[in-house]
């Protein structure tokens, strides 16, 4: 397997994000706002996703669907909390489940924020900032 290579480059000295989401067209979404602050890597499924986190630096971020074919986004996040090198790592959920116990649910796991679907690529970007004290863009 070849090492993964960043979506884009984000601004120089930027720190790293993980988007895992299998909707291309979200992804792409998530990844192009997410460059404005990160250099930005994509995994369309969890499994992908930790493959990549043994390859690349650790990141800053990870934003998770939670619906997903295979392991869902909750078992993955489970997952990660269980590495000790990434278990502080703030989480998104970007997902179109929006029922309570969704939402509780993937608080309990570990998320610091949870977003549906749809969502403003601005409000992303805010809560990528808080969550991860990075600066905002150059305007």
């Amino acid at each position: 397997m070849t090492s993964p290579i960043p979506f884009r480059p984000g601004p120089p000295g930027s720190k790293v994000a993980i988007v895992v989401e299998d909707d291309r067209a979200t992804s792409l979404l998530v990844a192009t706002t997410l460059t404005q602050l990160f250099t930005v890597y994509v995994a369309d499924s969890a499994n992908r996703a930790m493959q990549m986190l043994l390859e690349i630096p650790t990141p800053s971020l990870v934003v998770c669907d939670v619906a997903m074919p295979g392991v869902d986004g909750i078992h993955f996040i489970k997952e990660l909390r269980a590495i000790p090198k990434l278990a502080g790592t703030p989480v998104i959920f970007l997902t179109a489940r929006t029922m309570p116990n969704d939402v509780a649910a993937g608080m309990s796991a570990g998320a610091r924020y949870y977003m549906t679907k749809p969502f403003r690529p601005g409000d992303l970007l805010e809560k990528a900032q808080k969550a991860t004290g990075v600066a905002g863009p150059a305007k």
